[in-house]
């Protein structure tokens, strides 16, 4: 049984797309199966280099950028029929103006949209490498790799959801109860007690021990 053939979609945008598969004004459509897609995570840190030890404390800041990247065969002839379609040039420039191509009325490139089968990405352009296999007696190609490296775009309403409101980067204000003690609370925004001593200077407290309660304390944005 011959293997199904779905077009890969990859729209550009010169406004912010509402979701990832959302079709845009520039298009490129190509009915081929990527021969690779491989998504990235990765999980940032900062690192403090806690006095009088020998190690470092690595403390959350943050997830990084999500990149999907894409490996595309490009030939001159329909995947599903065999038949000469469009040339290997004009799918490229297509593929550049949906990507690549800088957009004078937002000032950059465009937003892009990608959507072949289950798998949807917003984001942008970060890397786009062409590698031409085969000519004509012309020079004219016949077959390209193209290798396309996104990065994710989350809009900034997304970003107010995820932002975890525990933030060590957020200023914290907190009102003291009986029990409640500064190194504990530093430990709890900042995964580290020793903080105490920037939240005693922040407050102009001279001994962080002696807090009343009732008594508003801030805990500032992390700083190494």
């Amino acid at each position: 049984m011959a293997a199904t053939v779905e077009y890969i979609y990859i729209w550009g945008h010169t406004d912010p797309p509402s979701s990832p598969g959302q079709a845009g004004p520039k298009e490129f459509k190509a009915k081929v199966n990527p021969s690779n897609i491989k998504t990235k995570r990765s999980i940032l840190f900062n690192t403090n280099n806690r006095a009088n030890s020998g190690y470092d404390v690595k403390q959350y800041q943050g997830h990084g950028e999500i990149e999907m990247e894409i490996k595309l065969i490009l030939t001159k002839f329909d995947a599903y029929s065999g038949r000469e379609s469009t040339s290997v040039s004009e799918q490229i420039d297509n593929l550049l103006k949906a990507t690549y191509d800088y957009d004078g009325s937002s000032h950059k490139s465009p937003y892009v949209t990608v959507l072949w089968g289950e798998f949807k990405f917003l984001g942008h352009l970060k890397d786009m490498s062409i590698n031409y296999n085969t000519f004509n007696t012309d020079g004219t190609a016949t077959n390209a790799e193209v290798d396309l490296v996104f990065v994710n775009f989350v809009p900034a309403i997304a970003q107010a959801h995820q932002q975890n409101r525990n933030s060590p980067d957020m200023t914290h204000m907190k009102l003291m109860k009986e029990g409640d003690k500064i190194p504990i609370i530093c430990d709890d925004i900042y995964d580290d007690p020793t903080y105490y001593v920037q939240v005693a200077e922040a407050n102009n407290l001279t001994n962080f021990r002696q807090v009343r309660p009732g008594q508003q304390i801030i805990f500032p944005p992390l700083v190494n």
